[in-house]
């Protein structure tokens, strides 16, 4: 057994966002993705402008900080090794931005025109990224004396970019500092007093990329060490900013001049345009730029995805101080949360469930005198036919087994058997399966494809409402390649875990804890998502909705399908506004587009697939892991999609439910077209 890891008052996931992490943290917590510990992933020193967008919490503000300048030199320190000489090893400096502190939203209206604001933005990002660099500059000449030798002639060459004359005499990067300060806050001040003043009298001293490009180009000619070093400007959240302003950027980007490039970072629908001033041209992939998509990546590689998951914790857990000293092992993280059996013979199924009401084979014995009421119960024509099927199918021992032999017997009544004969077939099949489990059989597949489901069926049914997803293992395959969703999980089970302790210190965090921060969870991931602009109302009612048509699957007598998450639906025959509102939901992380496609029997055509986000399925008691996938029309589909459709929603509902219901089975619709539900079990 590994030595047990104890939880104290702190709660080593507190902390989500890389935004509120220090330079030191951020260094600290770095984890490469297999396979770019030599930047082979990254390519921090190309040249080619890259993109790297991503779901929220994808992780790309720490993959942005870690190739900047500030953690470069924290590595340069480990290494006992001069700025420098580390920038020429690693072929690159990066200068990240914040765009978000841009306040780019203040650069319109005010009865100006979009030409003027369009320029005094230009000319505030030139001012901005000289000073990002100057900051660089000034801790360079603090470190280097072969910097501080060519201070003045670089400083004179910055000042002879600036254009116009200038009083100002600059000999010092901390007065080039200055310098650009001053006209940053002239432009500021500008703007704030504009609806007053009524006019911005600014003169404007540098054309686009004068000085982005400029300082990089006289710092290769003076500074010998940087002559094969790449200038990176690291522009984070893209979505913050304007079309506009996008545009602007997409221009530098075209018109780049070497030593400098562009790392973009942004959430997956950040891109507004791809359009440049040049002629209003179009920036093409892998012409002008590259893109990488964070989590697509790391949804690709299951088992990439996993190592990169507990690496990310195993230093959480031991910046936390929770190691002891030590590295810690995955049989400690693993060792973290008690994860019962949820086998067929589980003694924590039987406990809970053995010797209660059963209320699961009352319900059947309901359903089924309803049945021999109404002469819709095959081969039964007595309610003793009724007692010998309940004989047949009872199996009080194993409380899963007999909800497999109930719900097999759910599928012989759709399909019309005498559920006499099949009643009896079913208690030998049980029986078989209990003598050789693992033999291949019909038995035996049903007990693997719809277990899962039958056990949330029974907890439920008992008002013994839990999850059922306990373990590390299952909370990096909810979290769907986002490390923020994976980190916010374990904090809001951590956070349970510590609130309800018996002790200062734990090692092992309950289920109920762990049932508590799913449920939390899936409320934060749901309200923190919302924010998708004027689309907002529409996806998220089509997320709730989804997962109620999921939930009704997932509880009824004969499931469609088992462990239903997600749905295919052909993308063409949906309306506009719903293609659009499927791709915001996709870009929101709400679904995962499912790579593998199906095809058409018909017209061999490959059919959309899409995934309900797993970190939302305990709001609605659903599966962590997909295995069905419903087959929805496209008028199903916008049905779901569109918010003012509630009453279309409810008989969708309705229908649902009532195709997956005995006695009737939707047998008072079979008039109507035939569905997914009429076909097949």
């Amino acid at each position: 057994m590994p030595q047990a890891i104890q939880i104290g008052h702190i709660n080593p996931f507190a902390v989500t966002q890389a935004v509120d992490l220090s330079d030191e943290e951020i260094q600290r917590l770095w984890v490469a993705v297999s396979g770019d510990e030599q930047g082979s992933v990254y390519r921090p020193k190309s040249p080619m402008p890259l993109f790297l967008l991503g779901g929220k919490g994808s992780g790309k503000t720490h993959w942005m900080r870690y190739h900047s300048f500030a953690l470069q030199r924290l590595r340069y320190e480990e290494r006992s090794v001069g700025c420098l000489k580390g920038l020429s090893e690693d072929g690159y400096l990066g200068i990240y931005v914040l765009l978000g502190s841009l306040n780019a939203e203040r650069f319109h209206n005010h009865g100006q025109s979009p030409e003027i604001w369009r320029a005094l933005f230009a000319y505030y990002l030139e001012l901005w990224l000289a000073q990002e660099l100057l900051q660089v500059l000034v801790r360079l000449c603090q470190e280097e004396p072969s910097v501080c030798e060519v201070e003045s002639e670089i400083c004179a060459a910055i000042v002879g970019l600036l254009g116009g004359e200038l009083n100002d005499v600059v000999e010092s990067f901390d007065g080039c500092l200055n310098l650009l300060s001053r006209m940053q806050a002239e432009i500021d001040l500008a703007i704030n007093n504009i609806m007053f003043d009524g006019a911005l009298n600014i003169k404007i001293r540098v054309t686009p990329g004068q000085l982005a490009f400029g300082i990089p180009k006289v710092l290769k000619r003076k500074i010998s060490a940087l002559r094969s070093v790449v200038f990176a400007y690291h522009l984070d959240e893209f979505e913050i900013i304007t079309e506009d302003q996008q545009k602007h950027i997409n221009t530098l980007i075209r018109e780049r001049s070497s030593p400098s490039t562009f790392r973009v970072g942004g959430r997956l629908w950040s891109i507004k345009t791809r359009h440049t001033y040049k002629a209003n041209e179009e920036n093409k992939e892998g012409s002008e730029f590259e893109t990488w998509y964070l989590d697509r990546r790391f949804r690709q590689s299951k088992s990439q995805w996993i190592k990169f998951s507990y690496q990310l914790i195993q230093k959480r857990l031991e910046m936390a101080g929770l190691g002891q000293g030590g590295k810690i092992t995955r049989p400690q993280i693993d060792a973290l949360f008690d994860v019962p059996d949820l086998g067929w013979d589980s003694d924590f199924v039987r406990e809970r469930i053995s010797g209660r009401a059963r209320s699961h084979l009352a319900r059947f014995e309901r359903k089924a005198k309803a049945g021999l009421k109404y002469h819709l119960l095959p081969g039964a024509d007595d309610p003793r036919d009724v007692d010998a099927i309940l004989r047949h199918i009872e199996n009080e021992q194993f409380p899963l087994l007999e909800k497999v032999n109930i719900l097999l017997l759910y599928q012989a009544w759709f399909r019309d058997e005498n559920l006499v004969r099949r009643s009896v077939q079913i208690r030998a099949e049980c029986r078989g399966f209990q003598t050789r489990p693992h033999r291949a059989g019909k038995y035996q597949r049903a007990v693997q494809h719809y277990g899962s489901d039958l056990l949330a069926q029974l907890f439920r049914e008992e008002r013994k409402r839990q999850s059922l997803h306990y373990g590390m293992k299952t909370f990096i395959r909810m979290s769907e390649g986002l490390p923020r969703s994976l980190l916010n999980l374990l904090k809001q089970i951590f956070d349970w875990g510590i609130y309800n302790r018996s002790s200062d210190r734990i090692s092992q965090i309950s289920t109920n804890d762990q049932d508590l921060g799913l449920q939390e969870c899936a409320e934060w991931f749901l309200t923190t998502m919302r924010k998708s602009g004027e689309q907002e109302v529409a996806i998220v009612t089509a997320i709730e909705r989804l997962g109620q048509l999921f939930e009704v699957n997932r509880f009824a007598d004969k499931p469609v399908e088992c462990s239903l998450l997600g749905f295919s639906v052909r993308e063409r025959d949906l309306a506009v506004v719903v293609q659009e509102r499927l791709r915001l939901a996709e870009q929101h992380s709400f679904l995962i587009r499912i790579s593998r496609g199906e095809i058409d029997r018909n017209t061999k055509e490959r059919i959309s697939k899409f995934q309900l986000n797993a970190l939302l399925g305990p709001k609605w008691d659903l599966p962590a892991a997909r295995r069905g996938i419903a087959r929805l029309k496209a008028s199903e589909v916008e049905i779901v999609f569109d918010p003012s459709r509630d009453d279309d929603f409810r008989e969708l509902l309705r229908s649902w439910t009532e195709k997956m219901t005995a006695p009737y089975f939707g047998r008072r619709q079979r008039h109507e077209t035939p569905s997914l539900f009429d076909v097949r079990t």
